[in-house]
């Protein structure tokens, strides 16, 4: 008998793996010691050129198969004579950490890796955030969670994070650091806080518009100097008006003519604030020469004097011209300096009987003065 290479010699059968072939094998009948024959010895057909069916792990790469290592491991790199790849469901070892058999980058095994945090992958319901680093205050912290205000961690966005949301704080609900005009009510700290710079509104600085204050509350308040003095012209925030005379008046009484003094005050003066008033005599002036030689003057020098608030003149005229006009006037004067002042005529006639209005000739001569005149003594 000879062999299919046309040696001669004694038939022999070899086990799974020899390069010889069986005696007959590619006859198409299957002989002892073959597993198939299938009437040719090629291989990659279902029975190899050894009469042995041809299968995933007998180490021979067949048709259909890309390896076969001729083992049944499954983490090795030949995996049911295939390669080993990520998501086939089998971890190969020292190259894979993990195959969960899909592509799913939110599970705990993503791109056959297990998931951490820092590794760009989102892990659901165990991480926020994945920004690929373990580095905090970059929107994603070291832990995977979202930095957000009122975590209670100070980003390099805010200015505070104390973990709360409480707006009356040191640290608002922005993370900012509470300051006067941010609109928030800094408890104990602030008195109000209206969210704007405006110093003529209720809230002034943060703190709540009172007179006194050095700010003018609009609507409310005419002045504000920072005091509460009442001489300074503001007066508890109002504006100080100077006192009015224009409706005062003076005592008058000019007869006898008896060359005495009659003392003069001005009347009636008003003060809208209701101010104590200080009235002062100014000036006191005369249409006829001062101590004259002229009939019923009495040769009499000064004709005028001033004491504080009264102004005192005499009662007399020259008998020969038109009676005697007196010219006084008075200031009358508030505590914040405010004043107004007036002058008032004052006549002295040249008779009574018949009585005989003044003629004013103006404030010619001043009545405190005594003319120097021939025979005047």
């Amino acid at each position: 008998m000879s062999f299919p290479d046309g040696s001669a010699g004694v038939p022999y059968i070899l086990v799974r793996g020899s390069s010889v072939s069986p005696v007959g094998c590619g006859n198409g009948i299957l002989n002892a010691g073959e597993e198939c024959d299938d009437g040719n010895i090629v291989s990659n057909d279902g029975c190899s050129t050894g009469c042995r069916n041809e299968l995933c792990g007998d180490s021979v790469i067949q048709l259909g198969e890309v390896c076969d290592d001729g083992n049944a491991v499954n983490t090795d790199a030949c995996v049911g004579c295939k390669n080993a790849v990520c998501g086939d469901g089998l971890v190969h070892a020292g190259v894979e950490q993990c195959d969960d058999g899909n592509a799913v980058s939110t599970d705990a095994c993503a791109d056959c890796k297990n998931v951490v945090c820092g590794d760009g992958l989102v892990h659901a319901g165990v991480e926020q955030c994945d920004d690929g680093n373990t580095a905090s205050n970059d929107g994603c912290s070291s832990t995977c969670k979202k930095e957000i205000c009122g975590d209670g961690i100070p980003q390099t966005s805010e200015q505070c994070d104390d973990g709360n949301f409480d707006n009356t704080d040191a640290c608002t609900n922005d993370c900012k650091n509470a300051v006067c005009g941010d609109g928030h009510l800094h408890a104990g700290v602030e008195e109000c806080d209206d969210g704007n710079a405006v110093t003529t509104d209720a809230c002034a600085n943060c703190k709540n518009a009172v007179c006194g204050d050095g700010f003018v509350h609009a609507g409310v308040e005419e002045c504000d100097d920072a005091n509460t003095v009442r001489t300074d012209g503001c007066d508890f925030c109002k504006i100080n008006t100077p006192p009015d005379c224009s409706g005062a008046s003076i005592a008058n009484a000019s007869w006898p003519v008896n060359h005495n003094f009659t003392s003069l005050t001005m009347l009636g003066v008003v003060d809208a604030q209701n101010d104590v008033l200080v009235i002062i005599g100014v000036s006191v002036k005369q249409d006829e020469p001062a101590g004259g030689q002229n009939i019923g003057d009495g040769k009499t020098c000064p004709d005028g004097k001033i004491d504080g608030s009264f102004i005192s003149v005499r009662n007399e005229r020259d008998g020969n011209k038109d009676g005697r006009v007196y010219h006084i006037t008075f200031t009358a004067t508030d505590p914040s300096g405010n004043s107004c002042t007036k002058t008032f005529t004052h006549c002295i006639p040249k008779s009574q009987s018949p009585f005989k209005p003044c003629v004013d000739q103006g404030p010619l001569y001043d009545s405190l003065v005594c003319a120097s005149q021939v025979g005047e003594f």
